[in-house]
């Protein structure tokens, strides 16, 4: 009687370290591929949401230009020039009767009657006093008058007085000298200010003699 002994088939070869370690790396691999193009595609969306439309050129039309005038902006607290319109005057001399080749002052009073502060400019350019007889300028401030500035603040509702003498002489542009005495007579005296009158009317009517 014969035995017959039955043995076990080998199985498959288990694969080697080296063929694990390269799965690994291949499988690695495809994942960053993956997670990669996730990424640029969130990104490429995320991209398309915000734009606005707003191209190069169009940033730059927006853009402020340097040559466009810059808007000024008011000072609140800036105090602008007196209009002689919104100046209420009244005009005196000492003495009221001047003798001739005697010296008289006149006095001339301003009140602020506007709707804010300005600033007077007294000076003897621009706070001029004239005396005429008739169609003849008799004597102005300003023929011997310099161009220094006087500036004199006068707040809403307040007055001011400017002192303009007359030496009683004649005047001539440039202040040219040895000038004769005004004689005995009616005279006119006028102030401007800016070359517009600060006195109602035509001026003070006054006698010398």
């Amino acid at each position: 009687m014969s035995t017959t002994t039955t043995g076990r088939r080998p199985g498959p070869a288990r694969p080697s370290p080296a063929v694990y370690r390269r799965r690994r790396i291949v499988a690695l691999v495809v994942l960053l591929v993956v997670v990669g193009a996730v990424a640029w595609g969130v990104t490429a969306l995320l991209g398309r949401g915000q734009d606005t439309g707003v191209g190069p050129d169009a940033a730059a039309a927006a853009a402020p230009s340097e040559d466009a005038p810059a808007e000024e902006a008011a000072s609140p607290g800036e105090v602008v020039a007196c209009d002689s319109a919104a100046l209420d005057t009244s005009l005196a001399l000492d003495p009221q009767t001047p003798a001739p080749g005697s010296g008289v002052q006149f006095l001339v009073t301003l009140t602020n009657t506007g709707a804010a502060p300005c600033l007077l400019d007294a000076g003897p350019a621009t706070f001029v006093a004239s005396v005429s007889s008739g169609s003849d300028t008799v004597w102005r401030s300003d023929h011997c008058g310099d161009e220094a500035t006087k500036e004199l603040l006068l707040d809403v509702g307040t007055e001011t007085s400017v002192a303009v003498p007359w030496d009683g002489r004649r005047s001539a542009e440039g202040c040219a000298g040895d000038q004769p005495q005004a004689g005995t007579g009616t005279y006119r005296v006028s102030v401007t200010l800016d070359g517009e009158p600060v006195e109602r009317g035509a001026g003070r009517v006054f006698t010398v003699g």
